[in-house]
């Protein structure tokens, strides 16, 4: 939903912050031709109501910075994402990625296995198959859920079944 989002705020000046930050140095903003995310619009001014995956995604990477005029890191989603993971990695604490995709197509099965469970830090858009594998988790299996986000569990999304070729 968010990949390739064009903030409305985005200024010429957060170029300059990225370069001295060693940050990721493309913005959705500069590459309209890739598609937008569903936070934005089309050219007309409607909505756009689909997304996908199978694009560049340049704010879904390490180091990308969502907000350039922040005192904050300015970073969020899956860049967030990425700095718990490199502490986890820092501080000797193993862990697995299940993305969203296997949990939707794999339900519980894909966790099943372990005993907590921890959402990245914006958890927003879940199917109704990932909701059911997290509470069949939750009340089924007793697993434990370590809840990192804000605004998450909020909007429910349908995934459509792609041409894997």
């Amino acid at each position: 939903m968010y990949g390739n989002h064009a903030r409305a705020d985005f200024q010429a000046s957060w170029l300059d912050r990225r370069k001295d930050w060693n940050a990721y140095p493309h913005n959705p903003c500069q590459y309209p031709n890739y598609g937008r995310s569903t936070y934005n619009f089309h050219n007309d001014e409607s909505g756009i109501c689909f997304a996908s995956h199978l694009r560049p995604l340049f704010n879904l990477r390490p180091n990308y910075l969502t907000f350039g005029d922040s005192p904050c890191s300015g970073l969020r989603h899956f860049p967030a994402d990425t700095h718990l993971i490199a502490w986890m990695h820092h501080h000797g604490i193993d862990c697995d990625i299940v993305t969203d995709h296997e949990l939707h197509k794999d339900g519980v099965a894909a966790i099943a296995g372990y005993q907590t469970l921890m959402t990245g830090t914006h958890p927003e858009y879940h199917t109704i198959e990932t909701l059911n594998a997290l509470q069949e988790f939750r009340d089924g299996y007793g697993g434990n859920l370590i809840y990192l986000g804000g605004n998450g569990f909020y909007w429910r999304v349908a995934a459509k079944d792609e041409d894997a070729s």
